[in-house]
């Protein structure tokens, strides 16, 4: 498991990341972290194993 812990609210500003998953392919970039769909890097159920980060 990886967390990412943040401070701040938008993390948008600061970096955005990308989750890769085992046997598989890079996922779309992630700009932002809340609880949305588009809030979080990879699939339930599918096991990351490398993520990007980018500032």
């Amino acid at each position: 498991m990886i967390i990412l812990k943040v401070k701040k609210r938008d993390l948008s500003v600061l970096c955005q990341y990308q989750a890769h998953l085992k046997n598989g392919d890079w996922l779309h970039l992630i700009q932002k972290v809340d609880d949305t769909a588009l809030g979080y890097a990879g699939i339930y159920g599918k096991e990351i194993d490398a993520l990007k980060l980018k500032k």
